[in-house]
């Protein structure tokens, strides 16, 4: 049977042009058959190889073939493209002699695609985080303005934002918004959506149109105003069936009637992580309750602004200030002690992000030069093994620009290969990194695109002049003379340039690693921070009771009673309810005194409703007195829990149990109880003073409910099915374990530490393998003198010494160096890490001698080569 060549190189075949097909193709197939044919009698292995040598053959020639063939039936005759044909040919020919130094090769592409991967991966996540515009015309306009009270931010008051309005001449316009959720049911399954009460000239500020229908106008912002609603893009699909006819159409939220009055366009869906999550639904602000008319009432708004076109930030923000002191000399009741904070609203989403994105950045540069400097030293090892053939050339005419340009040809041919290669890597790191950004604002689908690919590109060639600039103008220095002189000095100057190289790489692993280390010790103190919580075992979610079947004490019932069906579950050891969840991120303040005290001296604390169940269910301990039981019912005299802040503020060396305070509508309400601080806006955050007050004595519609059981995972279903069983058409919403909830307050310094760690692995490893390919290639060159030391007597442990001795001194410089580094570091890591200093000990005592334990490691084959040197090797040489 006759032999044919691999169906896969034959189908590759017919991609070349015709003429190349019809001229070459028979000996290519006859080429091929004695290839396969040849390789079967090796085996499978060998059939292998030659299937991949050829694949490889043929994919450079198809290239080969159509830039041939383009080149050929080109007329323009512009200079331009005669260079850059000129150009492409001579990238051509130097990928072809790269080709004889696989090795090479190879090392230096690998390296450039680590380093360029990582670059292009973080570049990708920085672009997407604070390079691009928010989605929203002339988005760099926006600004994001709320009140502050003695410097700490609260919400706006809605007569506040309305003055604000009328008196601004920095901005276009100021629109108000607040966070809302409903229930809606009769579209299937109950279910809960996010919403946003607006005022009516938020979506003109934004210059976003509906799809369908229109948005509100200005009459809706009266009070009494009609129920509409405007609704988000993947709203109408998923739950409206994408209905045609949805303008005027009804949907029931907490059971109230809303006409469906517009649609907006894809991807809308403000505020989507500025200050609030992204949104469903928005009604206006004439639905909002009564106390939204009321100046000493925050509730919970936020305004937006648009600045007018050429003015800066700072004088809009000097403005509002300007405004506040006069609402505050005008309403000295309401307004005392206020004024305006306002930031762009990109630096509002995403301002926690910048230093650990900076870190990051700084991070991956330090891989891509210790990249660099790796290639760099390849490149000047090659350069020398090839001293004697460039010598030659030169002596037969070439000038010294041209072997330079030969150099700067290759790093090019490297730097777009390793850059090729990079852009695999760099979607295999972002995909594993998604875990990592998974709630970080606009880090979601993170991956490679058009600016990206571009960009890394671009950073090839940059780096491919980086790299081979030195050995390219070191051969421009040089001249035919060298092929006489034996290159002792040569050998010796570019073993110091090499060993420069060298201790750059070791001393920006170590500032890599001693920042890792940091950072990863501060995420461990992190971590075993609890914030005054058990969160383990406990599972939490959210209902909303409809005000129209629950307003008063039948929500006090119904929380009663859900908390008594749910403790009854299996494994299920406690069962309680919380207004504002700790480390969701918000809070509700009030001001609060002692009874009695002037209201001067009040202070703004965080304030919840709990049920009794709430301290034993959230793993919350009472350092003194009671927590809350059915006695503290409606018609029982008012009670309250304060934390320990609070108790040291108001009655230090004192015991708070039996004192009364005053403010958040209670007047002289006992302290029964004192509780521990809970850090309700995440571990490594300070909180407010706090104060609990019972559910039953100031019903709530919203609640938080927890359980603690001892298979968290087992309880889930089941409390779906109890809260379907008391009312079928409450949605449960963000049922999660508590120990979730925690994780999400420290996910920008988990992402910096998880990836700063794997960066400065990464650049270890390279400047490992640069130092080792130094001395690998210091041994050889010294092969003749180690031998004439063994004949004259040496013994073979001074010889292992020698070279392990130049190993130690090129990574005790690096470490000298890397240290200055680290501690220049630390100033930036300062406002980054928690539980330890930016100079901790362990880290920059414990990582140094680490690393020189490595860096000697790596020295050791090479040494152990040169101890293995035979004394003969010197006779035969001679």
């Amino acid at each position: 049977m006759k032999e044919r060549a691999p169906i896969a190189y034959r189908l590759l075949l017919r991609l070349f042009p015709a003429s190349f097909r019809t001229r070459a193709r028979p000996e290519l197939d006859e080429v091929a058959a004695a290839a396969m044919r040849t390789a079967r009698q090796g085996g499978a292995r060998a059939r292998l190889r030659a299937w991949l040598s050829l694949m490889a053959d043929g994919l450079r020639g198809l290239v080969e073939a159509w830039w041939a063939e383009w080149a050929r039936n080109r007329t323009s005759r512009q200079r331009g493209d005669g260079m850059f044909t000129t150009l492409l040919t001579e990238l051509l020919r130097t990928a072809r002699r790269l080709r004889r130094s696989p090795g090479y090769a190879v090392a230096a592409i690998a390296t450039l695609a680590v380093g360029l991967g990582a670059t292009a991966a973080i570049w990708t996540v920085v672009d997407a985080a604070l390079l691009r515009p928010l989605p929203y015309d002339e988005a760099d306009r926006l600004a994001v303005i709320s009140s502050t009270r003695d410097g700490s931010g609260i919400s706006v008051a809605y007569p506040d934002l309305l003055d604000w309005r009328e008196r601004t001449r920095q901005f276009e316009d100021i629109a108000g918004f607040a966070a809302q959720s409903y229930n809606l049911t009769g579209e299937g399954e109950a279910s809960r959506v996010s919403a946003l009460m607006v005022t009516s000239n938020l979506f003109a500020i934004l210059g976003t149109e509906p799809f369908r229908g229109r948005v509100f106008e200005a009459a809706e912002d009266a009070p009494g105003a009609a129920r509409v609603a405007v609704i988000a893009h993947g709203f109408w699909q998923s739950r409206l069936g994408g209905d045609p006819a949805v303008v005027g159409r009804t949907i029931l939220l907490n059971d109230e009637s809303f006409t469906v009055i517009g649609v907006m366009p894809a991807g809308f869906a403000f505020p989507d992580g500025i200050v609030f999550g992204a949104s469903d639904v928005w009604v206006p602000a004439g639905l909002a309750p009564d106390d939204w008319s009321s100046r000493s009432s925050h509730p919970g708004i936020v305004a937006i602004g648009k600045l007018r076109d050429g003015v800066a930030l700072e004088s809009a923000r000097d403005e509002l200030v300007g405004i506040a002191a006069q609402l505050e000399a005008e309403h000295p009741d309401t307004n005392a002690r206020e004024s305006v904070g306002v930031g762009s609203a990109l630096d509002v989403m995403v301002g926690s992000l910048r230093p650990a994105l900076r870190l990051l950045l700084g991070a991956v540069v330090f891989v891509l030069l210790i990249a660099c400097a790796n290639v760099a030293n390849l490149t000047l090892v090659r350069a020398t093994a090839r001293r004697r053939e460039t010598a030659v050339r030169a002596m037969l005419g070439a000038s010294r620009g041209r072997l330079a340009l030969d150099v700067i040809l290759e790093s090019i041919v490297l730097a777009l290969a390793g850059g090729l290669i990079g852009v695999f890597f760099a979607q295999l790191l972002l995909a594993g990194a998604a875990g990592l950004v998974e709630g970080l604002p606009r880090l979601d689908n993170l991956a490679l695109d058009v600016r990206a690919v571009l960009f890394t590109g671009g950073l090839a060639l940059l780096t491919a002049l980086v790299f081979g600039l030195v050995p390219a103008l070191r051969l421009a220095a040089d001249d035919a003379g060298r092929l006489r002189a034996e290159a002792v000095g040569t050998r010796v100057t570019r073993g110091r340039l090499r060993g420069a190289f060298v201790i750059a790489q070791v001393a920006l692993a170590l500032v890599l690693l001693v920042g890792a280390g940091v950072l990863v010790r501060s995420f461990a103190a992190m971590q075993e921070e609890r914030g005054g919580i058990r969160p383990e075992g406990v599972v939490t979610f959210t209902l909303r009771l409809p005000a129209a079947r629950y307003d008063g004490v039948p929500a006090g019932l119904f929380y009663e009673r859900l908390e008594s069906e749910l403790a009854a579950l299996p494994g299920v050891r406690a069962v309680g309810s919380i207004s504002t969840l700790p480390f969701s991120g918000f809070g509700s303040q009030s001001g609060m005194r002692p009874a009695g005290a002037p209201e001067d001296v009040a202070v703004r604390t965080d304030v919840n409703v709990v049920t009794p169940g709430y301290f034993a269910a959230m793993g919350v301990e009472l350092v003194a007195g009671r927590a809350f039981t059915g006695a503290d019912h409606q018609t029982s005299a008012s009670v309250v829990v304060v934390d320990e802040t609070f108790a040291a503020r108001f009655w230090p060396g004192t015991s708070a149990l039996g004192q009364r305070v005053t403010g958040w509508g209670l007047e002289d309400a006992e302290v029964i109880g004192v509780a521990r601080h809970v850090k309700n806006y995440g571990v490594t955050r300070s909180s407010r003073e706090e104060l609990y007050m019972p559910h039953a004595q100031r019903p709530y519609l919203r609640m938080s409910v927890q359980v603690r059981a001892a298979d968290p995972a087992a309880v889930f279903g089941r409390i779906r099915a109890t809260v379907a069983a008391l009312d079928a058409d409450l949605p449960v919403d963000g049922m999660q374990r508590m120990t979730n909830v925690v994780a999400s307050t420290v996910a920008t310094p988990r992402l910096a530490a998880f990836l700063s760690a794997a960066f400065a692995s990464l650049a270890t490893l390279l400047a490992i393998v640069g130092l080792y390919g130094v001395i690998a290639y210091g041994v050889g060159l010294r092969t003749q003198e180690f031998s004439t030391r063994m004949a004259l007597g040496a013994r073979a442990a001074q010889v292992q010494r020698m070279v392990a001795a130049q190993a130690a001194r090129l990574a005790a410089g690096g470490i000298v160096f890397g240290l200055g580094g680290a501690y220049l570091l630390s100033r930036f890591l300062e406002g980054m890490v928690f539980g330890v200093s930016a100079r901790d000990p362990l880290a920059y005592l414990g990582l140094p001698p680490l690393l020189l334990g490595v860096a000697l490691l790596a020295g050791t084959i090479p040494a152990r080569r040169a101890a293995r040197v035979s004394p003969m090797q010197a006779l035969r040489d001679e």
